[in-house]
């Protein structure tokens, strides 16, 4: 495919996010108009999943929809976790590729340039970045995603550097047929899994990490450590990529 007719979907999930929503969609769009303008890419859409908010957020994203050419807002009635926000965003992405990152900007958006760039010095389905410093996030969730990493390493066979990091440029064919089960934490390493078992190939590229500014995660709370542990160990093994 020519590079000056690929089209890029990206892929964001809300939940009570009406902190911070503005802000990301409006830099979100300044990439989206960058990289059309650059011919990076043709077409651009934005593809806000809203995971059953509680707070603003749904009235929010539609409000800034109604304004806004590039974005599309897709409703959860009830939330269904990271893992069922971001599957709902790739059925519902009409793109040739899908980008993928978190509603609070852990990474410029504009590191897609960067990605598309490895896609065609490697021919790489998917590019995964990894976080070149990780200490503003704080000791704790480091540690917890050095073990996370290594025991998705030893589950998979998955050789990924930061395997949860939301920051995932994918060729939308590549990942199609290969829809992770996984709710929870454990989608990403599902998702990769899957789909390098169907053939697709990986490049890793280190990033700058923005630690988030406003609203609080639950990404590192027990619940979602229990939902991450049981979904490794029952889904895991069977999508392990080893021979």
């Amino acid at each position: 495919m020519s590079t000056t007719s690929r089209s890029l979907s990206f892929v964001l999930p809300f939940w009570n996010e009406v902190e911070g929503a503005v802000r990301t969609i409006e830099v979100v769009s300044q990439a989206a108009a960058e990289l059309v303008e650059t011919s990076v890419v043709a077409k651009v859409e934005i593809l806000a999943v809203n995971d059953g908010s509680t707070d603003a957020t749904a009235q929010l994203l539609d409000s800034l929809a109604a304004e806004n050419d590039y974005l599309r807002v897709v409703h959860h009635k009830v939330n269904q976790g990271l893992g069922g926000a971001l599957r709902t965003g790739f059925m519902e992405a009409n793109s040739d590729w899908i980008f993928y990152t978190d509603s609070d900007l852990p990474v410029d958006p504009m590191v897609c340039e960067r990605a598309f760039r490895a896609t065609e010095l490697h021919d790489a389905d998917i590019v995964a970045c990894y976080r070149l410093d990780r200490t503003g996030e704080g000791l704790r969730r480091e540690v917890l995603s050095t073990v996370y990493n290594t025991a998705v390493r030893v589950v998979t066979g998955l050789n990924v550097r930061d395997v949860n990091f939301a920051a995932k440029l994918l060729r939308r064919e590549s990942v199609a047929d290969c829809l992770p089960q996984s709710n929870s934490l454990f989608f990403d390493a599902e998702l990769l899994a899957r789909a390098m078992r169907a053939g697709a190939t990986l490049q890793q590229i280190g990033v700058d990490y923005f630690p988030r500014s406003v609203g609080t995660s639950t990404l590192s709370s027990m619940r979602s450590i229990r939902d991450t542990a049981q979904d490794l160990a029952r889904l895991g093994p069977t999508v392990s990529i080893r021979k």
